[in-house]
């Protein structure tokens, strides 16, 4: 299982460290439920953070990661 954020545009290095941060709860908001869905259900997962559109991103990495099923939320 491929647990997957992926957001136009992420924080980087040169941006403040709030920013970062609300970034990361943002991130972790979002995956958390997932997560915890999975943990509870010892199911082994790989967490990534891609940037770019998402539309683009996540086909481009269903197909690069041969995923046959991708879930997204409502």
């Amino acid at each position: 299982v491929l647990l997957v954020y992926c957001e136009e545009v992420l924080a980087d290095i040169s941006l403040p460290l709030a920013h970062r941060a609300a970034v990361a709860r943002l991130v972790n908001e979002r995956l958390g439920p997932a997560r915890d869905i999975l943990m509870d259900f010892a199911v082994s997962y790989v967490e990534m953070i891609v940037q770019g559109n998402p539309a683009v991103e996540l086909v481009r990495l269903a197909m690069s990661e041969h995923c046959d099923l991708v879930a997204l939320p409502r």
